[in-house]
């Protein structure tokens, strides 16, 4: 979707970027990518960027803390299930060993 647009106030220069941008460039910012990997995708100046990065690092740390909050819940969910499965397993072999005569 090209949201690029010409600015309303001709005295300033340069693209004025639509929020779509924006939104996508908080989401990759908050997922650790680099400005310049951001500036080649969204096909927007690095000087840009870096203003957006100023402006809106409050949203960026915001974002980034709701992202590592879902993973370490995932992290969570995931050793539990491994804890879960590995408890099933100790208690098979405990009771296969029960079973058997090593006389």
């Amino acid at each position: 979707m090209e949201c690029l647009a010409a600015r309303p106030n001709p005295a300033k220069t340069g693209p004025m970027y639509c929020n779509d941008t924006k939104d996508q460039f908080l989401e990759m910012r908050a997922k650790g990518l680099s400005l310049s990997h951001i500036a080649t995708d969204l096909h927007v100046s690095q000087r840009t960027l870096v203003e957006w990065n100023r402006r809106l690092a409050p949203d960026i740390r915001a974002l980034r803390a709701v992202h590592l909050e879902a993973l370490h819940e995932q992290t969570l969910a995931s050793r539990e299930q491994d804890l879960a499965r590995l408890a099933k397993v100790q208690t098979n072999v405990e009771a296969a060993i029960t079973k058997r005569d090593f006389t």
